[in-house]
């Protein structure tokens, strides 16, 4: 099994990180692993975070390619 790793940068606020894990849900990709660094810069008294993922599959699978146009909608980088 192809395994792929994501880095993405999300913006503090309720339920963006359900928003990111329901598009990999939705698009039936297979989170293998998630870790997080929380940024020490502070924005309008929000703080960013940087979350790393390995998921199944390679970014020439149809779901993963959806998943991932999916996530750059919603994420600060990816």
């Amino acid at each position: 099994m192809n395994r792929t790793s994501l880095t993405f940068t999300l913006s503090e606020a309720p339920g963006v990180l359900n928003k990111a894990l329901n598009i990999l849900t939705s698009n039936r990709v297979n989170m293998t692993r998630i870790s997080s660094i929380p940024t020490k810069l502070i924005l309008d008294n929000w703080r960013e975070t940087n979350f790393f993922v390995d998921i199944e599959g390679n970014a020439d699978d149809k779901n993963v390619s959806k998943a991932i146009n999916e996530l750059k909608l919603i994420t600060n980088n990816l």
